[in-house]
């Protein structure tokens, strides 16, 4: 399952077409990181998600989807139940990034890098 609008989005190079099922597309155009059905919802289904928005949005956003952010916010201790190798994949990967300092930022704020 698909957990973000702009991962959803496919090509078919036999019909040069790209299939947009759930608006990634226009996301992307509008630099926006949004999950597919409820935030809440998604996360649940694996609270590695709430690092992924995070590595998106540093990479594709132009700033936070607050509906998003709060509710990364409000599950964020399901963290504690991923392994510490997922994890740093994920950071890794935001470290790098052309936002890195404004994301890192954010996750502090809302407790995520004291986890």
């Amino acid at each position: 399952r698909r957990d973000f609008t702009i991962n959803a989005l496919s090509y078919c190079p036999f019909k040069n077409e790209i299939y947009d099922y759930f608006e990634g597309f226009k996301d992307l155009q509008q630099e926006k990181v949004v999950f597919i059905g409820e935030a809440l919802d998604r996360i649940k289904e694996d609270y590695l998600r709430i690092l992924r928005f995070f590595r998106f949005s540093s990479y594709y956003a132009n700033q936070l989807d607050d509906g998003n952010f709060k509710a990364c916010k409000a599950l964020k201790d399901g963290l504690k139940t991923l392994s510490r190798e997922r994890i740093k994949s994920e950071m890794d990967k935001i470290i790098v990034s052309k936002r890195a300092a404004q994301i890192l930022k954010a996750m502090f704020e809302i407790g995520i890098l004291e986890l």
